[in-house]
């Protein structure tokens, strides 16, 4: 194969200015042309620009939003006023999240009987004393009578907190709890 000569003594025309350069002086440009070193101007950035990749969007992990199920809130000490004359009952309540329309039901937290706690009759949760103690996984309960209960339906379990000695206005919680039962036996058990 052929060797190139090394262009020691030779001379070259340089395409940008037409002027004559030594032959190992001259260098060629990104769109081919063939200048001395003196002449020789770099690529313009711009003429490849990096791509721009698009803002994200949507994200990986997504969930639906969920609504909040309502949550107890305990009031203050005598939060209840009422104006002589007036049909209007004023609730005292600091840092509340409630509008204008909102439904809310009051009722005495510190009760043990579920008829004064919700203004309910004992038809629609017939009162009783469980004599076992439940857990959640329980399917039954021992009840000290089940006479008053129908054949199925739901009935209604509660337990308070007691309050703290040091704190006379520490309201005792109530722990409630409604449950669906679908059947009876032996005078003293609902099942379900």
């Amino acid at each position: 194969m052929a060797r190139y000569a090394t262009g020691k003594y030779a001379k070259a025309i340089s395409d940008r200015s037409g002027m004559e350069f030594p032959y190992r002086e001259m260098v060629r440009e990104w769109n081919g042309a063939f200048v001395h070193v003196s002449e020789y101007e770099p690529k313009q950035p711009q003429l490849e620009p990096k791509p721009n990749g698009a803002d994200g969007v949507s994200l990986l992990n997504t969930r639906t939003d969920r609504n909040e199920p309502p949550t107890a809130v305990a009031l203050p000490k005598d939060p209840f006023t009422v104006t002589n004359g007036s049909a209007t009952l004023t609730v005292s309540l600091l840092n509340h999240s409630l509008q204008v329309g909102d439904f809310v039901l009051f009722f005495n937290g510190a009760s043990n009987d579920p008829t004064q706690s919700f203004g309910l009759g004992s038809n629609l949760f017939p009162l009783f004393a469980a004599t076992t103690a439940m857990a959640a996984a329980d399917t039954s309960a021992t009840l000290d009578s089940n006479t008053n209960f129908p054949a199925s339906g739901f009935y209604f379990i509660q337990s308070p907190t007691e309050p703290a000695a040091t704190n006379p206005n520490n309201v005792p919680v109530i722990q409630r709890e409604v449950i669906k039962y679908t059947g009876k036996s032996g005078g003293t058990t609902i099942t379900g």
